[in-house]
């Protein structure tokens, strides 16, 4: 499926979060929204009181960047739906997992979501993908994304745009995401030859 990213503002660089109008920049990423059906798909996950800025341990949380978040829980109950069908295991990871035990959701200044599973059930999900995942929701990895950028997975939604890479084409989906990663056995003994180096 082709995706052409509407481009609202230029791109900028920035170290820190600024605000332009509908679009936040954010670890370099330019994040908008280009259909709003997208955020009222899914009101069940986000009430009018979760999109409302707060301030959450000293940092501010804008509405958009809380846009951003339920359109990641959106991807995340889809993704949660479809290993649910199939008996995928997966487990959050990274950031998302502190976030889910530190501050009981997001880290404040975080601004994706990070699920891992073990390679058996990477496999099986990327089996299942083309047919379970359509509409807004895209599957993306190695194998579909031109370029081939990454080794792991993304699920996007097709409505929004994050821009993450300038040099794509067009067709190259950059929808907000959240990252699939897969997780492969390393033996015991080789992580113990690490330690004596």
């Amino acid at each position: 499926m082709a995706h052409k990213p509407k481009i609202l503002y230029p791109y900028y660089k920035e170290s820190s979060s600024k605000f332009f109008g509908q679009m936040q920049i954010s670890r370099g990423f330019i994040l908008s929204v280009q259909s709003q059906n997208s955020f009222n798909s899914f009101s069940i996950l986000c009430s009018p009181a979760f999109l409302k800025e707060e301030n959450r341990d000293g940092y501010i949380v804008s509405p958009l960047m809380k846009k951003v978040w339920s359109v990641e829980l959106d991807l995340l109950s889809e993704l949660d739906r479809v290993c649910k069908k199939y008996d995928i295991k997966y487990y959050a990871a990274f950031g998302t997992l502190l976030g889910a035990v530190r501050n009981k959701g997001f880290i404040p200044w975080d601004d994706d979501i990070d699920v891992c599973m073990l390679r058996d059930d990477y496999a099986r999900l990327k089996e299942v993908a083309k047919d379970e995942f359509s509409g807004k929701y895209y599957y993306q990895d190695w194998y579909n994304s031109c370029g081939r950028t990454w080794i792991f997975s993304k699920l996007r939604n097709s409505e929004t745009t994050a821009i993450e890479y300038l040099d794509k084409p067009e067709e190259f989906n950059q929808g907000i995401f959240i990252d699939i990663f897969p997780i492969d056995a390393v033996s015991y003994t080789h992580l113990r030859a690490h330690e004596t180096r």
